[in-house]
């Protein structure tokens, strides 16, 4: 039933690529409110000697009710040049965390994506762990590692049956705030998921984003992503590097 509601809210809405996305930074953003969604609209455009028009829009919500947190993240993302398609993806992230004694915690989470580009059909990740948050998380300051196991259920476009895959994950992440601009920090998350069975199936992930606060309700964000599969589904690349930027609004 949860794989049937996130695939139905993708299609209807607005739902990257990675076998785990990288949430922390929206996770711990605005821990002075319980609840609040943040929308990410960034358009790109240009006619005459080239036609292109590009489009994102992305929304993280949290919902904070004593040691439970609940985290849901969605994106869309759609490009062309000269009427040409060169960018669609869909996503979205279900998590849930409780804290425990001290620093230590437990998660559950649920994804589902598409990427047309790298002829992905459609991914499903489920899965949990253990976490251990040795700084307290802010909105420019968290220490957070994770270790869990994920089941992964992928369809590639032209091949028949899935892909299923049983998956370790585990993730560090780090943010500090950058001292050379006020009301601002840079963080970096790092996730590695070796294949249970078959060691030399390995995916790695590493995020590194920068945000500076303009308001107390609106930021830029600049990203840098980095994601390694050394089994591609084939004529794909076995890396890819993707650069982002934009504004972000805060609702309370």
């Amino acid at each position: 039933m949860l794989r049937i509601l996130l695939r139905l809210f993708v299609l209807m809405s607005f739902p990257v690529h990675a076998a785990i996305v990288d949430v922390q930074d929206q996770f711990f953003s605005n821990p002075e409110t319980n609840a609040f969604s943040v929308f990410d609209l960034d358009l790109a455009g240009a006619s005459g000697n080239k036609d292109e028009k590009s489009f994102t829009f992305a929304a993280h919500n949290i919902l904070r009710r004593g040691p439970s947190t609940w985290l849901f993240v969605a994106q869309l993302a759609n490009s062309e040049v000269n009427n040409v398609e060169n960018e669609n993806n869909r996503f979205a992230h279900l998590r849930y965390t409780r804290d425990l004694d001290g620093p230590h915690g437990v998660e559950v989470l649920a994804q589902y994506s598409q990427d047309k580009f790298a002829n992905l059909a459609s991914r499903d990740v489920y899965g949990g762990g253990y976490r251990y948050q040795w700084i307290q998380g802010s909105s420019t300051r968290r220490g957070l590692m994770g270790l869990g196991i994920i089941r992964e259920i992928e369809q590639y476009v032209g091949q028949l049956g899935e892909r299923k895959r049983w998956r370790a994950n585990l993730y560090m992440t780090v943010a500090r705030p950058f001292k050379e601009t006020p009301n601002a920090s840079i963080g970096l998350t790092t996730y590695l998921q070796p294949a249970i069975a078959g060691g030399s199936d390995m995916r790695g992930i590493a995020a590194l984003t920068f945000k500076s606060a303009l308001t107390d309700r609106l930021q830029i964000n600049i990203g840098i992503n980095y994601n390694y599969e050394s089994k591609p589904s084939p004529g794909l690349s076995n890396y890819s590097l993707s650069y982002s930027s934009g504004f972000s609004y805060t609702f309370r």
